[in-house]
């Protein structure tokens, strides 16, 4: 069986590249992986020959880096792969990303090659639509999506045959777009067990520290969680913002922020670990994210967390017994359950352990033999039928 997998990101970094690593990595353990597109990768378990990189990807990069022409370089890069996927002789399917792989998908079907379209996020028009909702509310007058990137995001699922998605949020999303259910296949995310593991770091003081980490942004609800911050008031606390502020958010949230007591911007770090083992809980209140994987990494590393409903990672999560699920955009569900933890430190422990329980079901290596299992009988089964 010959599988191509492409994605129009770093391979092998952090986020959607370190995702593609472990899927290409299940591909390649079963022994169906045929060739890595990718604008550029860091070595790993997979040899160099399975590998073709992207040529102009400095280029593309300083194109989106100048003027943030995500639909510019997505394209460049697809109509390479696209060129690549021609020059191989048969593969049985390909396995592309989300906003990469219109082109690719086309040549492959006429290849006769089963199509995987792997999407980390909600489907397209239903994350529009909710991002409009929320920039309405902050007076932001502005398309969070191009139509350009939204009309390619349609076609590819659209005419690809599967649909990956890490959640059952996301999944509904799709179906709720009108999408067959068995054209999706949920396959959640996993994380490192041996990096995120408890540890108490703590500062030895008694201050209760509330973490949020990712991108300081409005889809992210980090202004939710500062007004539940402020109206809870807590004189011995400190709620740690750990990420960089996504460009249109940035004087929203810090004008939110402003004069409000221990609210301390941490920026980005390249050991979330660390952070996660100086706090308490973790608190994670985005208006649309379709996992999510800073709440696995945070149960485990041993903390309780608060989730979104909108949060995909929302299925990792038993509300009540290792953290809360409240409703997206919902201030006061965060102060009580904040609050909770504040008034219940033994359960913060307590509910911290079994997060760490939960967290370990949920280990990179079940995620790649869930990914290449069901790429493997859908091929298999397709090919039976030719």
């Amino acid at each position: 069986m010959d599988v191509v997998y492409s994605i129009g990101v770093p391979f092998n970094y952090g986020g959607m590249g370190e995702i593609a690593y472990h899927a290409a990595l299940g591909l390649y353990q079963r022994g169906m992986l045929t060739k890595i597109l990718t604008p550029h990768f860091r070595e790993c378990d997979i040899p160099r020959d399975k590998f073709a990189t992207f040529p102009f990807g400095k280029i593309t990069g300083k194109i989106h880096s100048r003027i943030g022409n995500y639909s510019l370089k997505d394209n460049i890069f697809d109509l390479w792969a696209s060129k690549n996927i021609e020059k191989i002789g048969k593969i049985d399917a390909f396995y592309g990303w989300a906003h990469h792989s219109l082109m690719s998908i086309r040549v492959a079907h006429r290849k006769g090659s089963i199509t995987f379209i792997d999407r980390g996020s909600a489907e397209i028009r239903a994350q529009r639509d909710m991002l409009i909702r929320e920039f309405k509310k902050v007076g932001l007058n502005v398309l969070p999506i191009s139509e350009k990137i939204v009309r390619k995001a349609i076609l590819e699922a659209d005419e690809t045959d599967f649909v990956v998605v890490p959640s059952t949020f996301v999944r509904n999303t799709f179906i709720d777009a009108g999408y067959p259910e068995e054209k999706i296949i949920l396959n959640p995310l996993g994380v490192d067990l041996e990096r995120f593991a408890p540890k108490n770091d703590r500062p030895k003081d008694d201050v209760f520290r509330v973490i949020y980490m990712g991108i300081l942004s409005i889809q992210k609800g980090v202004h939710y969680l500062i007004q539940a911050w402020k109206k809870l008031n807590i004189h011995d606390g400190e709620l740690l913002l750990v990420g960089s502020f996504e460009k249109l958010s940035k004087k929203i949230i810090s004008t939110e922020a402003k004069g409000t007591e221990r609210v301390v911007f941490r920026g980005g770090t390249a050991t979330p670990e660390r952070e996660f083992k100086k706090s308490d809980i973790f608190a994670f209140p985005s208006n649309q994210d379709g996992f999510g994987s800073v709440v696995l990494e945070a149960m485990a590393c041993g903390l309780p967390v608060i989730v979104s409903e909108n949060t995909g990672a929302k299925d990792c999560v038993r509300d009540g017994i290792d953290g809360f699920i409240v409703p997206a955009a919902d201030v006061d569900a965060l102060c009580d359950r904040i609050n909770y933890f504040y008034k219940n430190r033994d359960k913060v422990r307590e509910m911290g352990r079994r997060a760490r329980e939960q967290a370990l079901k949920y280990d990179w290596e079940s995620y790649r033999k869930r990914l290449a299992g069901s790429v493997a009988h859908i091929v298999t089964c397709g090919l039976s039928e030719k």
